[in-house]
């Protein structure tokens, strides 16, 4: 009888320990994206990708002079 309780118990407590540890994972993750700064974030990301629109916009730029 002790043994099936104890056995029950455990499952219980596993399945409860296994739980909390995926809640706070989650809670970390969230908290992580919530304190994160999005425009350095997506600036930092499409740097490359803004250089090089840049100088291709800038290249084909031409300056004339009209008397």
């Amino acid at each position: 009888m002790i043994l099936m309780v104890l056995s029950i118990s455990m499952n219980i407590f596993t399945a409860l320990f296994i739980s909390l540890l995926f809640l706070a994972g989650l809670y970390g993750y969230f908290f992580f994206r919530d304190n994160r700064d999005e425009v350095e974030y997506s600036s930092r990301k499409s740097t490359m990708f803004r250089n090089r629109i840049t100088s291709y916009t800038v290249s084909d730029q031409r300056i004339q002079f009209n008397d």
